[in-house]
């Protein structure tokens, strides 16, 4: 064999790897896509309409399949969709309005395929939406669902279509067709749900700008946190393990509560606000400058 044949040859290998997303220098699993470059999983608004179901987001692993669709929307191989098609989608999915809604009932319209869109940022599944026969869907089957109504939103969100003399329901089968099947698999769900139970913990201590640390301890069903160092909000009051956040979980790596504020004057008072966690980085939308943003302690 001549080498020029044998470079062409090696070329075609090259190449046909490169189109099957396999190989590609410096491509990541999911996990270590989060771990590395601190992306922040899609935290949607997860509500049921029966408290009976209060478990079932966990239950079912909706956040880890949420995050695995996250990674693949981001760095998958979609040869067959449009970048543009792409942005909206990712963008809908990391969207903090975005409310899912688990009814645990049964769909009444005989078309549906066990989920509803309803308007630009809700979404609700049914009882047939992510079971069968009583029995949980497969992991790959509940996230093309998931994304069928993605595109749903997208139509309500940009009045998309795109073919013209096509029903709405082109784009989103369309949509869900394109999602492989090999990277929703129980292992993998599983692993991803694990890394996220731990990525996103709020438990621990966080450092403020300040030098403050406030830590973090889950209390029966409410994470207190104390402040185990003061820095300078000894001048307005507190002390040492005062408590001066309560916050439960509401979805993987969210965290709905309150902060106390205290004064000069001697008042305090205490303010909603929502904490994000991302790895060792903490957001939250009540505190002072130095406390809104703030990093994992981390103990030897």
């Amino acid at each position: 064999m001549s080498k020029k044949r044998l470079d062409l040859i090696i070329v075609l290998i090259i190449l046909t790897t490169l189109g099957n997303g396999k190989g590609i220098p410096g491509d990541k699993g999911a996990i270590d896509w989060y771990e590395t470059f601190e992306k922040m999983p899609p935290h949607p608004n997860m509500q049921v309409e029966m408290s009976r179901d209060s478990e079932i987001f966990t239950e079912l692993n909706i956040p880890a399949i949420l995050a695995i669709l996250n990674h693949e929307l981001s760095e998958g191989n979609w040869q067959e969709l449009q970048s543009d098609d792409r942005k909206r989608i990712l963008d809908i999915l990391n969207d903090p309005n975005l409310v899912f809604i688990y009814t645990g009932k049964q769909s009444v319209v005989a078309h549906s395929s066990g989920a509803q869109t309803i308007d630009k940022i809700t979404v609700k599944f049914n009882q047939d939406g992510w079971f069968h026969l009583g029995s949980p869907m497969s992991y790959h089957r509940i996230a093309k669902h998931i994304l069928h109504e993605l595109a749903h939103v997208d139509q309500e969100r940009n009045n998309y279509f795109g073919r013209p003399l096509n029903t709405k329901e082109w784009w989103p089968d369309e949509l869900e067709n394109m999602l492989p099947e090999e990277k929703f698999t129980a292992e993998q769900v599983t692993n991803m749900a694990d890394f996220l139970s731990k990525y996103s913990n709020l438990q621990g201590s966080w450092i403020g700008c300040d030098g403050r640390v406030v830590e973090f301890k889950l209390e029966g069903s409410e994470y207190v946190g104390r402040y185990t160092s003061l820095a300078n909000l000894g001048d307005y009051g507190f002390k040492l393990n005062e408590v001066g956040y309560s916050a439960t979980r509401t979805t993987e790596g969210t965290y709905k509560g309150k902060v106390k504020w205290r004064y000069t004057s001697g008042k305090q008072h205490w303010v909603n606000m929502t904490i994000t966690v991302t790895g060792d980085s903490y957001s939250d939308t009540g505190s002072d400058h130095c406390s809104r943003n703030m990093t994992r302690k981390i103990t030897d």
